[in-house]
Formats: structure tokens, sequence, C-alpha cells
């Protein structure tokens, strides 16, 4: 099972405000479920790498599910997490506030046996980011979808998670200022 973790969250809001447009994706009828959940919770950090010291409270929830694969290929488990958040980041030294929000889906959507245990995952990341100002402004928006293939080793038993291998290929696809850009430490540091 691989998935965007909640550092990888917030590494994407935080680090690059990357942003993308949500999709919508059903099952296909041959899947077999194995696990769904809907969470939520909340999260506090700090980070410097923009300059300033800039500290960020977090709200988020979603839904998180695995699916099982079918036939020779039932070592294969492909993750789908739909989710949104709200972080609101505040510049220690002058309380100056920057607010993201984002709605995001990743889905794995195909798995392709390389040889062994070791799979091709293809995933789309899609959704929106948007850093807002403390007035409500827009200052970053980005939305899109990243397409990401990677090798992923499965270990071959019937049960979620294993081991990255290799990132094969990833492309974007849509308007990602923050991702592409300075923009958002620029914005911290002005």
């Amino acid at each position: 099972m691989h998935r965007i973790t909640a550092s990888g969250v917030r590494r994407l809001s935080v680090a690059v405000g990357a942003g993308l447009l949500a999709l919508a994706a059903a099952l296909p009828a041959s899947a077999v479920m194995y696990s769904r959940e809907m969470y939520e919770g909340t999260a506090t950090w700090s980070y410097d790498g923009c300059g300033p010291v800039v500290d960020a409270t977090a709200t988020f929830s979603g839904m998180y599910s695995v699916r099982a694969g079918t036939g020779k290929d039932d070592d294969a488990f492909f993750a789908h997490d739909t989710f949104q958040f709200r972080e609101v980041h505040v510049r220690a030294s002058d309380g100056k506030v920057g607010v993201v929000t984002g709605i995001l889906n990743w889905k794995e959507t195909r798995g392709t046996r390389v040889e062994g245990s070791i799979f091709a995952f293809s995933a789309v990341f899609a959704g929106q980011v948007v850093l807002r100002d403390g007035d409500g402004n827009v200052v970053i928006r980005d939305r899109g979808t990243i397409n990401e293939t990677i090798l992923f080793d499965t270990f071959g038993d019937d049960v979620p998670g294993g081991e990255y291998v290799d990132t094969i290929a990833s492309a974007l696809r849509g308007q990602f200022p923050g991702l592409t850009s300075d923009a958002f430490c620029e914005y911290w540091n002005s």
C-alpha cells in the first residue's frame, strides 16, 4: 500500500503549494474490497524552509480504501484516498497569516507485474490546493493532475504493503504556479 502520508500532504501544501482538481472514480465490478475507512484529524507543526519560522495547524478528513487485485495478480493491492484539508499558517515573527485549503484525490489505477512480486503501479493524484492571504485573497491556486508510475515490491503475500523501488515516470497536467516556482516562499518572505 503506497499512500500520500500526512507529511506528504504537508509537503505538497507547505513546500510547494501544489494543487489539483478532484476526480470521481468507481471501483471496477470485479474488484474485491480489502478495507475502507473514513478518517479525520488535526496536526500542528513548524517549518523554516522558506526562511522565517512559520507555525501551522491543520484539520483534515477523508476516505481511504484498498482493493485487492484479481486472478494471478491477487497479491497487488490498489489504494484510493479522497481527502480535504484546511491549514492556518502564521509567521512567528509578526503574525502574518496564510490559509491553505485543498480537496484532493489519489488513486492507483493500474498494476502490471514486472517480475516476481515487483509491480509497476500507475496512480493519479488530482485536485486543487489554494493559498489565501489573511484577508482571503488568493495568492496561489494550483490545480490539475500528477500522473505517476512507480515500481513497488509487494513481497508476494496477501497483505497490503511492501517496498517502494523506483519512480518510472511522472507528469504534471494543469496549472501549478506553486509547484513550479518559488511563489510559496516568496509569500512568507514578503
